[in-house]
């Protein structure tokens, strides 16, 4: 899964994401001077929610809005950037 935003200088990133299903949350740690991550190894078939966490010298923001994803079939190839 493809995931892309807007960075401000100096903030990196938190992406989160988990099976709809779950309650737990993954953490995909990204550095400030990137603007884009691919979350890997993920269940094929399964809606998954993702959202993001800016993270600077101050400390960390309140998690965005969550958005839905919802992953190939086994054998099916999909892209979609959120």
């Amino acid at each position: 899964m493809a995931v892309a935003w807007s960075v401000d200088s100096g903030s990196s990133v938190l992406v989160q994401y988990k099976p709809s299903f779950s309650h737990a949350w993954s953490n995909l740690s990204v550095a400030s001077q990137l603007s884009k991550a691919l979350v890997t190894m993920l269940i094929p078939g399964t809606k998954y929610d993702v959202r993001l966490i800016a993270v600077n010298e101050v400390g960390a923001s309140l998690p965005s809005r969550s958005v839905q994803y919802t992953t190939a079939q086994e054998g099916k190839f999909h892209q979609r950037v959120i």
